[in-house]
């Protein structure tokens, strides 16, 4: 061959092989990594939907101890298995089993009327003819004790607002939620034959909001609902012009014998270290109001399709990745307890809980029972959000954010994290007959999917240091 021709063949060899590399290049960028890939396939995934439609809409609410739990649970079993998640079961959990029954309250002075009221959960009965009884309004139990002589017999009213949403001080929830959890307790203490606490939230068009009430006290309980906000402020309103109103309370509430249920459980086995455990999940009951859209319905359906979603790409995750779809949080968290006591041989390296609705991601929370971890986790969070910005934008790190359902594992020294979503409109419907999947918007949602299941497969891939 002359030269001329080794010349020419050189060349031609050197363009193959820079149409080769750039072909590799090509395929490089058109395969991006599993992470980026993972985010694009949920955000495309309309499941979640789909699946929060039926929960809402064939289910209902669903109070812990109610056949409606019962059905839910056979339905997130069924859908995760029509999905291809094998692995998806339940395991039993005895739940306390409490019933509103019928329920009213009216102002029978200075002028007649019914009020927006909601018993509280776990609050007693009335006797039947109701209670009535002139009302106390007090702002907080510190008010309550300066006017400690005056509350003997009285209703007290507890009306402390809640603040407005802003981004640095977020909703205030846990400042103002102690009314409503201990309103029962210290009207008890200082008298009074029942509490009334304003709802817990900054907006209203006199919607009542439910939760949880415990009573600490010794003696007999007293009954204790929430009132909507418009009407706790037309009671304060004629206590400071010198009128006292008269109110009769009718409640109906009461506790029937234990029931044994079951939290829903699913995994994808780790394919490095299957015997390490990344829980992911949400609280499958809701109050007995409303349908749980937001809370936590949405959480629900981000865990389930978080899995579903890893399943459809084949991925194959370091660690397990299980979903926990627990029993009990709004009234009593006997699904957390059990689920950490059934898999207390297990190696939790993490778990991950959403329970603030399904809106825009905006941070990760964490948490733990030693300090120490506790700054770790902190700084790990920080290196997290940080590989999620270019796909989430800008997360913040929220110390002491987990979750309810979680905290068993976290009291056993599991590093707990929390999604963190945009919050200035969850307590609008929050424990109402208003959180219903309409309020949930598909894209916030889909988002939701993407950022759970993006920190799942971190934080199996990675796992999760923290300090000896």
């Amino acid at each position: 061959m002359g030269r001329s021709n080794l010349v020419a063949c050189a060349r031609l060899g050197a363009v193959v092989v820079t149409v080769v590399f750039a072909q590799l290049a090509t395929a490089a960028e058109l395969d991006p990594p599993p992470l980026v890939r993972l985010i694009a396939a949920a955000r495309s995934d309309g499941g979640a939907l789909a699946r929060l439609i039926e929960l809402c809409d064939d289910i209902g609410h669903r109070l812990s101890g109610t056949p409606a739990f019962d059905k839910a649970v056979l339905w997130a079993v069924a859908a995760l298995k029509a999905d291809g998640i094998a692995s998806a079961r339940a395991e039993p959990v005895t739940v306390p089993r409490w019933v509103r029954g019928d329920e009213s309250l009216a102002v029978v002075t200075p002028r007649p009327f019914a009020l927006s009221m909601v018993g509280l959960g776990g609050s007693c009965a009335t006797p039947p003819a109701g209670i009535t009884a002139p009302v106390l309004v007090v702002r907080d139990l510190a008010e309550l004790k300066a006017k400690a002589a005056d509350a003997k017999g009285k209703i007290i009213v507890f009306n402390q607002p809640m603040p407005t949403y802003t981004e640095k001080n977020r909703s205030g929830y846990g400042e103002t939620v102690q009314q409503r959890v201990h309103g029962a307790t210290w009207a008890h203490q200082h008298g009074g034959v029942a509490a009334l606490v304003r709802s817990v939230t900054a907006k209203s068009l006199l919607t009542p909001h439910t939760g949880g009430a415990r009573f600490d006290g010794q003696g007999t309980p007293v009954p204790t609902a929430a009132i909507a906000t418009e009407h706790a402020d037309l009671l304060a309103r004629w206590q400071a012009r010198g009128i006292t109103p008269t109110v009769t309370l009718k409640m109906q509430a009461h506790f029937e014998a234990p029931v044994v249920q079951a939290n829903v459980v699913a995994e994808i086995r780790g394919s490095q270290l299957p015997n390490e455990v990344v829980v992911i999940g949400g609280h499958l009951d809701s109050w007995d109001i409303g349908q749980g859209a937001h809370d936590d319905g949405a959480g629900v359906v981000m865990a389930m399709q978080s899995l579903v979603v890893l399943h459809k790409l084949g991925f194959k995750p370091k660690r397990t990745i299980r979903a926990v779809l627990f029993a009990n949080e709004e009234n009593g968290l006997a699904g957390g307890k059990a689920y950490a006591e059934a898999h207390k041989a297990e190696k939790h390296v993490a778990a991950l809980e959403a329970d603030s609705g399904a809106f825009a991601p905006a941070g990760l929370g964490v948490d733990a029972k030693d300090p120490k971890m506790l700054e770790a986790l902190a700084a790990f969070a920080e290196t997290v959000t940080a590989q999620l910005k270019p796909q989430f934008g800008a997360l913040k790190v929220f110390k002491g954010d987990g979750g309810a359902d979680i905290s068993p594992l976290r009291e056993a020294g599991v590093p707990a994290f929390g999604l963190v979503v945009e919050g200035s409109r969850y307590f609008d419907t929050h424990h109402t007959p208003a959180d219903t999947v309409d309020k949930v918007d598909p894209k916030e949602l889909a988002d939701c999917v993407a950022y759970m299941a993006a920190l799942a497969w971190l934080l199996s891939e990675t796992g999760v240091p923290v300090p000896k």
